[in-house]
């Protein structure tokens, strides 16, 4: 008598292993778009912490529309030490800073991965689906 394992047998054991490696590989892909969402929200606050210590020095906001890489160079270095960029969008969206006059408001807009996170407002730019205003 031969001794090995019949092709069902192996069969079996492969599908069970693809099953468990596709579990992995959605478990996966979830926990790094949260983490990702998770530094979007903190650079958002860091940046609205640095807006805020300008307004405080200045007496108004920063006026200005755009990204916050190309808009708020004025924060750096005295009121935010690097400002931030998206950690997996930054070729195509950064993080949106909109102020408009006399200044006093503005919005802070990021593109989430994670589609139903709710902002506390509604970003004036439709590409972005996650918006914080000044408190």
């Amino acid at each position: 008598m031969k001794k090995g394992f019949t092709l069902i047998e192996l069969l079996v054991v492969g599908t069970i292993l693809a099953v468990l490696a596709a579990g992995a590989f959605v478990s996966y892909s979830t926990t790094t778009a949260r983490s990702r969402d998770s530094k979007r929200l903190s650079d958002i606050e860091q940046v609205r912490s640095a807006l805020e210590m300008f307004r405080a020095d200045n007496a108004s906001y920063y006026q200005a529309t755009g990204s916050v890489v190309s808009t708020l160079g004025i924060l750096s270095p005295d009121y935010i030490s690097k400002l931030p960029s998206d950690p997996k969008f930054a070729s195509t969206f950064d993080y949106y800073y909109n102020s408009a006059a006399p200044a006093a408001t503005y919005e802070l807009c990021a593109k989430t991965e994670n589609l139903t996170d709710p902002g506390t407002c509604t970003c004036s730019d439709a590409n972005y689906n996650y918006c914080t205003k000044n408190p």
